[in-house]
């Protein structure tokens, strides 16, 4: 005996159909036998519909649809279902936006031990997102996630370690924490842990260890590790001088809207260190920092006074022209 009677059997054999399909991209023969078995009551079938109307796979895609159908397999039990329709209500796809709501299907995840729906429940926590903001319900939730390996929770508590929200501070422990979530590929963990070896916060000092974690998460393409990179080959204290590799790591961050990285590769522009020395370009991209950097904002105002009204119209054609593309990646 199987336990599981001749319907059961069926529906398990057209979901196991449904998904070799769907596995091999054919999408609309697998929509055609999960549709009807989700009809049917069959949990399994009801979430990968709802994932492949919010992913417009085999059928026109349709927020309002796909929630319909998170819906049905949440109320079933289903974990992942009852994620994906917080974040459904958390972000007011085909719903009315509601935290509450969103607040009540990630604590039915967690509940059911889902690390995601843990760190975004201690992310509502952080933020304050649609209920008051506490650090130490924060903490708990992201510390839950964190013990389950969830890289994304792990650097969040680094986080709340390093600057004492809803825990003692405590440099030594933030540092263990990212190091964790940079050892799973975390960007933001491993420019943590590169910065920290680099001051020698809640560790020695060790601008080798720095420089190849600052180099990992900058190849991920992590903007403020591009610029810490960038620094590092212009000052040339933790690796060899390099202005060309400077500028380049410079360029990659200041294109992805780090405003530090476009006051230095407006400095480098300025100075001609690396390239030929260009004060309209230099002048652009102080402009462009200076939303973010108070010396930038200075230093353009200044370099303004020597630049004729010619040069001034062009810069400021240029600053419209680069902020076409700022936040696009370099390769």
């Amino acid at each position: 005996m199987t336990g599981f009677n001749r319907d059961e059997i069926t529906m398990m054999r057209g979901y196991e159909l449904g998904l070799e399909l769907y596995k091999a991209n054919h999408y609309s023969k697998a929509f055609a036998l999960f549709q009807p078995l989700a009809k049917d009551g069959d949990v399994f079938s009801q979430a990968i519909l709802a994932h492949m109307y919010n992913n417009g796979e085999g059928v026109s895609q349709s927020n309002e649809t796909a929630s319909y159908w998170y819906q049905k397999a949440a109320e079933n039990g289903h974990v992942i279902s009852q994620y994906n329709l917080g974040n459904q209500f958390r972000d007011g796809r085909g719903v009315k936006q509601n935290y509450h709501t969103a607040m009540e299907w990630y604590q039915k995840a967690a509940e059911q031990g889902l690390p995601e729906a843990q760190a975004d429940i201690g992310r509502l926590y952080y933020f304050g997102h649609g209920i008051p903001r506490d650090y130490e319900k924060a903490f708990y939730w992201n510390k839950k996630a964190a013990e389950r390996g969830l890289a994304e929770a792990q650097s969040n508590i680094g986080v709340m370690y390093s600057n004492g929200q809803g825990v003692e501070k405590d440099l030594l422990l933030a540092f263990q924490w990212f190091l964790k979530a940079a050892e799973q590929g975390s960007p933001m963990a491993m420019n943590q842990i590169g910065t920290m070896y680099l001051e020698g916060q809640g560790t020695e000092k060790n601008r080798q260890q720095a420089f190849r974690w600052l180099m990992k998460a900058a190849g991920s393409g992590m903007a403020q590790a591009q610029y810490h990179v960038g620094v590092c080959y212009l000052e040339g204290k933790v690796v060899s001088r390099d202005l060309r590799e400077a500028f380049s790591w410079l360029q990659k961050s200041a294109y992805q809207g780090d405003g530090l990285a476009q006051y230095s590769l407006g400095l480098m522009y300025v100075n001609g260190m690396a390239v030929p020395s260009d004060k309209v370009e230099g002048y652009a991209w102080w402009v462009l920092a200076a939303e973010s950097s108070e010396k930038a904002r200075i230093n353009a105002a200044n370099l303004a006074l020597n630049l004729s009204f010619f040069d001034r119209a062009k810069a400021k054609f240029r600053v419209k022209e680069l902020q076409k593309f700022i936040g696009s990646k370099v390769n």
